[in-house]
């Protein structure tokens, strides 16, 4: 929200788990509220998912109170507080979703089933950014390229 109302024509898009969401899923209310057109993606694979990671990784897959359950349906209830939202169940499906949800210029959320057992990449305990385990990859043709470019609106220089 606040990258939104600091940068009102900028596209924004927050990014989360879905025990995260849990914890400020109420702030639906505030951007409908506000009418603040922010797009939410909840990776949604129904645990806390760097507990899990950890749990997995680094205390012998001793698992504990990791697993979200079934429920909440987060579309239903973004739309509960009267905000657009739909679900992604293949890759092929996120561009197409992400363009609509930003070109509608209202608050919006997709909500991304990912796979629960796919835990990388991630940065382990103690580590910087530069140390991340996993397959992670991000080709570019210029490197340090930034590959974001705004949808469906022409900006102009000053």
């Amino acid at each position: 929200m606040g990258a939104k109302i600091a940068m009102p024509d900028s596209d924004v898009i927050a990014v989360c788990g879905d025990g995260g969401f849990l914890m400020v899923c109420q702030d639906l209310a505030t951007i409908k509220e506000y009418e603040i057109p922010v797009v939410i993606c909840v990776l949604d694979n129904r645990r806390l998912g760097m507990v899990s990671q950890w749990q997995k990784l680094f205390y012998d897959k001793r698992m504990s109170h990791t697993d979200l359950g079934q429920s909440p349906d987060f579309v239903k209830l973004a739309e509960s507080f009267g905000v657009s939202a739909e679900r992604v169940e293949e890759p092929g499906e996120m561009r197409e979703t992400v363009e609509k949800a930003i070109l509608s210029g209202e608050p919006y959320l997709i909500d991304v089933i990912i796979d629960p057992e796919e835990i990388l990449p991630m940065v382990p305990p103690g580590c910087g950014l530069t140390e991340i385990i996993g397959e992670y990859k991000v080709e570019r043709e210029t490197p340090g390229e930034i590959l974001y470019k705004p949808i469906g609106k022409e900006k102009s220089g000053d």
